[in-house]
């Protein structure tokens, strides 16, 4: 399946060197900045409100430091000890970020996870674009191994 034109644009700067975060409600912030071109500038802008909303649903911004140490912790892991490229081990360390975010804050889906129950449907969604991944997380030492970072408050 081809990827949303949002996500691919993210996978182009990051693959780059480029950071992007929400800024604000509708402001997408790049870094470094210096080293956009204009034809980049050009396609952040016309494709802004894909980007901003492929990263709200598809972020943790806002959620404080631990879960960013965390998605840095999976990411290197993956990419330093597991081999992988790092677009592809920052793409796998968000889907395991956001889905451990969302479980250990979610009673429905904690239970599911300890007794093998139903996921509520924002953990189930999460869940079914996780899952596929665990065998390969579990081929670079990472399916077993989860951090034991668990965020306050979540």
């Amino acid at each position: 399946m081809k990827a949303d034109p949002a996500q691919e644009v993210i996978e182009r700067l990051t693959g780059a060197g480029f950071r992007l975060t929400l800024a604000g409600e509708d402001s997408i912030k790049v870094k470094p900045a210096s080293n956009l071109t204009e034809t980049l500038r050009a396609t952040i802008k016309e494709y802004k409100p894909a980007l901003v909303a492929y990263l709200k649903c598809n972020t943790f911004n806002g959620l404080g430091e631990i879960a960013s140490e965390l998605f840095q912790e999976r990411s290197a892991i993956m990419e330093f000890d597991g081999g992988l490229q790092r677009t592809q081990a920052e793409r796998l360390a968000l889907l395991q970020v956001n889905y451990l975010l969302h479980h250990w804050g979610c009673k429905t889906c904690s239970a599911a996870g300890q007794a093998g129950g139903e996921r509520c449907d924002s953990g189930m969604k999460l869940w079914e674009e996780y899952e596929p991944h665990l065998r390969h997380l579990g081929d670079t030492g990472q399916g077993k191994a989860q951090s034991t970072i668990k965020p306050e408050g979540v």
